[in-house]
């Protein structure tokens, strides 16, 4: 069964894209990541210092959007799993499908 999900995962992710299309609404996950990244690199461009600090910063940045990232992403499916597992792999095929 677990051999079959990822595929089943993408297959209903790529049917979701040809059939509704791009979502295009504020709350789109790219565009929350986006706006998390600006909002800090704003945060930490003001600060005038060497560029080997503000290399280190923008490195925390990437760190701390990634990681935010993959904790709500893995929270939120693993409590469509708890749910049942084809309510999970619907749940995996959308969050695919929103960030196509």
């Amino acid at each position: 069964m677990e051999a079959v999900r990822m595929p089943c995962i993408i297959c209903a992710a790529f049917v979701f894209d040809c059939i509704i299309g791009d979502p295009q609404n504020p709350f789109h996950p790219m565009r929350i990541i986006g706006r998390g990244i600006s909002l800090c690199s704003a945060v930490y461009r003001k600060i005038r210092v060497n560029p080997l600090i503000q290399f280190i910063a923008g490195f925390a940045v990437s760190i701390l959007i990634i990681g935010l990232s993959y904790t709500v992403t893995r929270l939120i499916t693993w409590g469509f799993y708890r749910l049942n597992y084809w309510v999970g792999i619907a749940a995996e095929a959308v969050i695919c499908y929103f960030l196509n």
